[in-house]
């Protein structure tokens, strides 16, 4: 049964659990912070979202259908919870290098 017995092995398949963490992904905080300060608009191809991307909601990076699910969407909490965490500065590079102690000392 050698030969069979390895054909029949499901390599490179993504499990649903890695598929499910996908679809609920949000953009980095980072990120949406940069797209607030520039005044970006939503990224994508506007033919293929949800009413061709007119409701979108730029801290969570969510399309909406129409104004009411957005409406809706801007009273729940993960909303909320996503403004508070956009209100703190970003993490840089040299606050990631101070904290482990890397960071030259300053002239003051």
């Amino acid at each position: 049964m050698g030969r069979l017995a390895r054909t029949r092995k499901h390599r490179r398949t993504v499990g649903h659990k890695q598929q499910k963490r996908k679809l609920h992904f949000a953009r980095d905080l980072d990120l949406v912070q940069k797209d607030l300060q520039q005044g970006k608009a939503p990224p994508g191809d506007l033919e293929d979202l949800p009413a061709r991307g007119q409701y979108f909601c730029t801290p969570c990076s969510r399309y909406f259908v129409d104004q009411a699910t957005l409406d809706a969407h801007l009273k729940t909490k993960k909303h909320k919870r996503r403004l508070k965490l956009l209100r703190d500065p970003a993490y840089t590079q040299a606050d990631a290098e101070a904290a482990a102690g890397m960071a030259p000392p300053k002239n003051d």
